[in-house]
């Protein structure tokens, strides 16, 4: 049974404790319900695996992903392939990752300047820790 949109919105919202994961892969999301799924996210304490791959969010939607990630600190791994994403919103999410905290985004099949991400897995660990 597939859950629509507008309930994961809200079990998002409420911190629903069961929701751990969540695959949205392919599903062709707006660019109103990436700014819905964002707004979700920045209060959401339970949520560690978000997969998008595959719905051409772009760097806007990279940019909105790369904002939320200064508010929630749950989120441990995004997959992010195939999402026609550059070198803008790389940058994006490089800059909200390196300011607080170790996070895995897998940017493959995106269109990045070779040799801009260690081969297909962006994966920054915080620096000033290692410091």
């Amino acid at each position: 049974m597939k859950t629509d949109f507008t309930t994961i919105l809200s079990r998002l919202q409420s911190n629903y404790p069961f929701l751990k994961e969540l695959d949205l892969s392919d599903q062709h999301i707006t660019q109103s319900q990436i700014k819905n799924l964002i707004h979700s996210l920045i209060k959401n304490k339970h949520l560690t695996i978000l997969n998008l791959k595959g719905n051409n969010i772009g760097d806007d939607g990279a940019i909105l992903i790369s904002q939320m990630l200064f508010y929630n600190t749950t989120l441990l791994e995004i997959n992010l392939q195939n999402n026609n994403i550059k070198e803008i919103g790389r940058r994006a999410l490089g800059r909200a990752i390196k300011m607080y905290r170790p996070l895995k985004i897998s940017l493959i099949r995106n269109f990045i300047l070779l040799g801009s991400v260690d081969n297909t897995v962006y994966h920054i660990i915080d620096d000033a820790k290692r410091e």
